[in-house]
């Protein structure tokens, strides 16, 4: 991965939604990032997620560098990205 690139993936969280068809559903809205599917909680889980969505930011190295929960903007959020690129 060169200097400054991001990478957007999104995580499905399949125990915390009922009985949705997520290939339907991505369809339907045009998504065209990853989105990795969370059977149960267990990648929610092991990040201390506390609701949806959570936004992670992962360095380069694998790193945490900042975690958003659901009340998070987007500018907080892109001030971050901005200081991790």
């Amino acid at each position: 991965m060169e200097a400054g690139t991001l990478v957007f993936m999104t995580i499905n969280v399949t125990g915390r939604e009922g009985n949705v068809d997520l290939a339907h559903f991505l369809e339907n809205h045009g998504f065209t990032f990853p989105v990795l599917a969370d059977e149960g909680t267990h990648v929610y889980d092991v990040y201390g997620c506390r609701g949806v969505p959570t936004t992670i930011l992962i360095t380069r190295e694998g790193d945490v560098a900042q975690t958003f929960g659901d009340k998070a903007t987007l500018p907080e959020i892109m001030q971050e990205v901005a200081r991790i690129l």
